[in-house]
């Protein structure tokens, strides 16, 4: 049942109810007993009057008589309204009775606030763009409830003058206000939030001007007055309709640069979107190419440190072999090679002072040995007594003549030590001297 029945009150009358007073606690309710109310009353009025039917306005009207009494007198009071005050003639399709009140209210502006007139005329500020919910729905939709209910008792005595008189006394008393505003924004934001907003005091003084403001004469010469305007607009020469000829070719040429241009920028846009996507393309691929670089990079870094690690791994080896291939009994007169110092050796520094040291080592060794062969030589001489003399030669070794003059054993194998130790020095000196040529050849073997 309550579906079957929400869908009996579906329709534009419903839309209209809920939109109406919203912020009022007797329509604030969805399908609450306000808005029931409204939808009953808005939708009686449609079928009563076909030829106005629903109108957008007529539910603000509507809802301030049910605030006031129940739907059947308030149905009663519209009927009054819309019918014997002539308030349903704004509500027509045509709208012509309404564009006449706009106009009516516009020559109202000029003839007694004309410095009002001008600031309006200067924003392009018509009536209709602030007056229209002020007859639509007799000041309902912006103005306070309290304010509107004295409207409306002012209505049903005076009539629907009082909507021109309550209209030219808001735009006279507050005319200071509005000079002050230096924009069309600030204008329309007066006229249609601040203006609204009207104080009591304010209120009481304007419902008491209404009756000692007579407008009579002059709407009724602003009705004739529009008529005959729209009557010279219907016969007027051809030259305006050579004008709206004029116009409309130029509109028309218009609309064909403007489609031209709209074709142009989608040209436009197309060849940014095809430039950006070449751009995120290289950017990509220059993305790839640093990554490449360095991977590259890493690689020869790689490539650096396992060629000198090859590198020592070859010198230790080739000492290695060195070591394998001499042996005690096969030992040559001369020390081993230089390449082989130079890969023990550690810096330049160190290299020279390891190979001269290297090199007395072996002088030295050398030296024993030979004594030591020297030995049996020495034991087979026979005693003498005659000594040896100061200038024996060191390059000269004792012969068996000396020995029978008298030198002893010990005496022999003395000069004997002595004579090979200087020669194994002086043969060092003289290779120091070639030290150069050996270092180069070193490194040469260091880096093959």
């Amino acid at each position: 049942m309550v579906g079957k029945f929400v869908a009996k009150v579906r329709g534009p009358e419903m839309a209209a109810a809920r939109r109406t007073f919203p912020n009022h606690p007797f329509y604030s309710q969805t399908l609450g007993p306000g808005q029931l109310s409204l939808f009953n009353l808005l939708k009686a009025y449609s079928l009563l009057d076909k030829e106005v039917g629903y109108c957008q306005g007529l539910s603000f009207v509507a809802g301030i008589l049910l605030l006031h009494m129940p739907e059947e007198h308030a149905f009663s009071l519209m009927k009054y309204l819309m019918f014997n005050l002539g308030l349903r003639r704004q509500y027509k399709t045509d709208m012509v009775a309404f564009q006449i009140q706009m106009y009516q209210l516009s020559r109202l502006i000029h003839d007694n606030y004309r410095d009002l007139y001008d600031h309006l005329e200067k924003f392009d500020i018509a009536p209709t763009l602030y007056a229209a919910p002020w007859f639509l729905t007799l000041f309902a939709s912006q103005f306070p409830v309290g304010f509107v209910s004295r409207l409306f008792d002012l209505i049903f005595l005076c009539g629907m003058e009082v909507i021109f008189k309550v209209s030219l006394l808001l735009l006279g008393n507050y005319k200071d206000c509005i000079l002050n505003c230096d924009s069309f924004e600030s204008t329309m934001n007066f006229l249609k939030v601040s203006l609204p907003s009207i104080e009591v005091l304010q209120m009481e003084i304007i419902f008491n001007q209404v009756f000692n403001l007579d407008i009579t004469r002059q709407l009724h010469a602003y009705e004739v007055e529009y008529h005959v305007l729209m009557e010279e607009m219907i016969h007027s020469p051809s030259k305006d309709c050579e004008e709206l000829e004029n116009l409309r070719s130029a509109n028309k040429k218009l609309k064909a640069q403007n489609m031209e241009l709209m074709e142009q920028l989608q040209v436009a846009y197309s060849r940014i979107h095809s430039l950006e996507t070449s751009n995120s393309s290289l950017k990509s691929t220059e993305k790839r190419l640093e990554e490449r670089i360095s991977c590259l990079l890493d690689e020869k870094e790689d490539l650096i440190y396992t060629l000198k690690i090859m590198k020592k791994r070859f010198e230790s080896h080739e000492v290695a072999r060195l070591k394998r291939e001499s042996s005690p009994e096969e030992e040559e007169d001369h020390p081993p090679p230089f390449g082989v110092v130079y890969a023990l050796a550690g810096t330049e520094k160190e290299e020279d002072e390891h190979f001269k040291a290297f090199i007395k080592k072996y002088c030295q060794e050398k030296a024993v040995d030979r004594v030591d062969e020297q030995k049996p030589l020495a034991g087979g001489i026979s005693g003498g007594n005659e000594p040896l003399t100061s200038g024996v030669n060191a390059n000269t070794k004792p012969s068996t003549a000396d020995v029978a003059d008298g030198v002893t054993e010990s005496q022999v194998h003395d000069e004997i030590l002595k004579s090979e130790v200087d020669d194994e020095l002086l043969s060092g000196v003289h290779d120091e001297s070639s030290a150069e040529n050996v270092f180069e050849d070193a490194a040469d073997f260091t880096v093959l």
